[in-house]
């Protein structure tokens, strides 16, 4: 029953930034994209195809619109002719702040059903399942 709840709240998560970031004219994937570059300013291709859940044909094509919509820049891996190294552009940094604020609106209307000792609790739950998942799987992937 719990994955059904689950289930129903990514899917609305998933209209929610869909319909925020059609508003600033970004699919959701490349609002993911776009922040995953920001976060590191630049980023090899196959890094991050490497930090994506999509398909490397789908990364492909979603940093090609990035590109073409003037947010990232790529260039070639001086250290491999063959890869690239995408940068985010003054005017992705525009929009990554966008994106933020899209997430933090989406995380305060979830934190509104909840008192401060539920979303203590919350945060609490949610850490020992991440300690649980990373023991399992011997990661020690840094959040933030």
């Amino acid at each position: 029953m719990e994955h059904l709840v689950e289930h129903a709240i990514r899917k609305h998560r998933q209209r929610f930034l869909d319909s925020r970031l059609r508003g600033i004219g970004l699919s959701n994937p490349q609002g993911f994209y776009l922040m995953k570059v920001s976060e590191h300013e630049q980023i090899k291709l196959n890094q991050l195809i490497e930090a994506s859940p999509f398909h490397k044909s789908h990364i492909t094509r979603q940093v090609q619109q990035l590109a073409a919509l003037g947010l990232v820049e790529k260039n070639v891996d001086p250290e491999d002719s063959r890869g690239l190294i995408i940068s985010i552009t003054p005017q992705g940094l525009e929009q990554v702040k966008l994106v933020k604020k899209a997430l933090s609106d989406w995380e305060q209307l979830c934190h509104e059903a909840l008192t401060i000792e539920e979303q203590e609790a919350l945060h609490s739950i949610q850490e020992k399942i991440l300690h649980h998942i990373e023991q399992t799987f011997g990661e020690d992937e840094q959040i933030g």
